[in-house]
């Protein structure tokens, strides 16, 4: 038992409930993450027309940041729709 999370209510010790994560904090954040996800997309396939001088292998790395990317961008997707739906059943 720890007064940082709980008190007392009528002589009995009750736990406090975790504090609600702000909506817009978590909306600014998701955001900046997939902000931050097609920056580095991008910085990957600038990289890649530098190092490869072929055609051939400036498309492959895009082809691949790309497909990286989309994972990346779906799974910040799917946290973001759970942390919303556990936003709004508080």
């Amino acid at each position: 038992m720890s007064e940082e999370h709980g008190h007392f209510e009528q002589g009995r010790w009750v736990e406090d409930p975790e504090p609600a994560a702000d909506a817009p904090v978590i909306e600014e954040q998701i955001q900046e993450a997939s902000r931050s996800v097609q920056k580095a997309i991008d910085d990957v396939v600038g990289l890649g027309h530098h190092l490869f001088g072929t055609q051939e292998g400036r498309e492959h790395i895009e082809r691949k940041a790309r497909a990286a990317g989309a994972d990346l961008s779906r799974a910040i997707n799917d946290v973001a729709e759970s942390a919303r739906r556990a936003l709004k059943r508080h």
